[in-house]
């Protein structure tokens, strides 16, 4: 499926964005986030990614910062909650505070509804290892998430295929909706899990139906997280990726 059926112009209305939303379960706008603000979402992000080793997760909340080791296998990784929002003025404002993704969330799921729930950034510079598990520790693996949600995010590098780009399969958000009403947890390494993985065996759909979302840096992209999806891959040492995403949920 094309691409070009996703994508609109940055003046889009809420409505032109929802139906498309609607119906293929991603959207792309083009330049919607200047330069300008990259750069200042970038540097405001800088200093607490070189604060970490590679393979960390870190969880940021209002008066603390908790770091998991051996937890990212494609780099680091920053959660931040929002009572930490205030330590990240730049990238709160254009991502959480957008009067048209406001608009989105609650034309989507009503007035009631978890807006701006909690913000990820990665910095992804390592290429795939022996423990990394598709779908399990490492989402290069095609899944739904395991709980739906609407996510707003952006490239801060120019992302192809060959530096990690998103895949998607366009439209596929009915289906994983049904699969993810049936999940049921799985055992790994003696933790309960549910595997939004092992389903697309399953599907209707296959890997030739995936695309990458290969995009400048500010490109918009909102996505039903019901869509099978999976992480792309650096395909080789050297390169690197920088994407933040808001999560908003019903």
């Amino acid at each position: 499926m094309s691409l070009e059926k996703i994508q609109l112009p940055p003046k889009s209305s809420a409505g032109e964005i929802l139906s498309t939303l609607q119906e293929y379960g991603v959207v792309q706008i083009n330049d919607f986030f200047t330069p300008e603000v990259i750069k200042d979402i970038d540097l405001e992000l800088t200093p607490h990614f070189n604060l970490l080793d590679d393979k960390d997760e870190a969880q940021f909340h209002l008066s603390s910062k908790i770091v998991t080791k051996e937890s990212s296998q494609m780099g680091k990784v920053m959660r931040i909650s929002q009572t930490a929002y205030p330590l990240f003025p730049s990238l709160t404002a254009h991502l959480a505070g957008n009067l048209m993704m406001s608009e989105i969330i609650d034309s989507f799921y009503g007035p009631i509804n978890k807006k701006a729930l909690q913000i990820f950034a990665t910095h992804d510079t390592r290429t795939r290892d022996k423990d990394w598990v598709d779908g399990i520790n490492h989402n290069a693996g095609v899944h739904f998430d395991p709980y739906q949600a609407i996510k707003f995010s952006t490239y801060l590098t120019d992302t192809t295929a060959e530096n990690g780009a998103t895949r998607v399969i366009l439209g596929s958000h009915l289906e994983g909706a049904i699969f993810r009403s049936n999940l049921k947890p799985t055992m790994f390494n003696g933790e309960s899990i549910l595997d939004c993985h092992s389903p697309f065996r399953e599907s209707q759909y296959s890997l030739d139906n995936l695309v990458d979302l290969e995009a400048a840096a500010g490109t918009l992209f909102i996505f039903n997280t019901d869509c099978w999806h999976a992480s792309g891959e650096l395909k080789k040492t050297g390169l690197e990726r920088k994407f933040v995403v808001c999560h908003n949920r019903g």
